[in-house]
């Protein structure tokens, strides 16, 4: 039986759900149900556990996703990526371990950078990218090959001048 009241099954749920709104918005379909549940659900787990840093993980990943798409619709990613960061910080501030946090903060930072009207922002935040990857990749070789892309786009966007 799953017990509701254990965190590890409530962020388990919200991982899950992360994974369907994947799955919905790679076929064209409208992953905003599927997102909102893995902010609930990941919300339950940090009620049960509020030291869990693979809660806010979970949270972190679920806004760069959704940012993502938001920002592949034509929306600005903002409301989605502040919350996002703070997840990041949160986990960090948890287990300073938590690595992927920083590749995520980093990937966060370009969403915001790609959607920036200002060239002279867009570079800022690109910079703020490019350092956060690079440290996250410093510190953990295994993120390299996942975020690879994200920060190939952040060097270019942060070399370009404004």
């Amino acid at each position: 039986d799953i017990n509701p009241n254990n965190a590890e099954t409530a962020r388990n749920l919200a991982e899950a759900e992360l994974v369907a709104a994947l799955w919905a918005a790679g076929r064209g379909r409208s992953p905003a149900a599927a997102f909102a549940a893995t902010r609930r659900h990941a919300a339950r787990a940090l009620a049960l556990d509020a030291d869990s840093a693979a809660a806010y993980l979970t949270l972190s990943k679920g806004a760069r996703f959704e940012a993502e798409w938001r920002l592949a619709r034509g929306e600005d990613p903002a409301a989605t990526v502040r919350p996002g960061l703070d997840a990041c910080d949160r986990a960090l501030a948890i287990d300073a371990e938590q690595h992927e946090s920083r590749a995520i903060a980093g990937t966060l930072h370009l969403l915001l950078a790609r959607a920036a009207a200002d060239p002279g922002r867009r570079t800022e935040l690109a910079r703020q990218a490019a350092a956060e990857l690079a440290a996250a990749f410093a510190a953990d070789a295994t993120l390299e090959r996942p975020y690879a892309a994200s920060r190939a786009e952040a060097d270019r966007l942060a070399t370009q001048s404004p």
